[in-house]
């Protein structure tokens, strides 16, 4: 599957402060989620960083830097649990998902 809008080191926070990313859960459903907390770096380490988020009612986690894939440049988000608002799955595109009929 490509995707369409990675999400890199750069535009992470403002695509977090936007409302348009969201994480997989193990029931393996996507979550919006939302900044819980200020980005956290390092001074010996500028490039290390920590963000919080929450998700759902009591969900909550942190994005660091195991979280980006380093084997391409620019890094990104590792996509299997990280995803751009347009490039999470609808859940009704499943084939296994039966479609409602609505005639009355």
């Amino acid at each position: 599957m490509e995707i369409a809008k990675p999400i890199t080191r750069e535009n992470v926070e403002k695509y977090l402060d936007g409302g348009v990313l969201y994480v997989a859960v193990n029931n393996s459903k996507w979550w919006v989620i939302r900044r819980n907390g200020k980005t956290q770096r390092w001074k010996r380490d500028p490039s290390k960083l920590r963000i919080p988020f929450k998700f759902g009612f009591n969900g909550y986690s942190a994005i660091s830097d195991s979280d980006f894939v380093t084997t391409e440049k620019p890094e990104h988000l590792n996509t299997r649990f990280f995803r751009h608002r347009e490039d999470v799955p609808h859940p009704l595109a499943s084939k296994n998902v039966r479609q409602l009929s609505l005639d009355y």
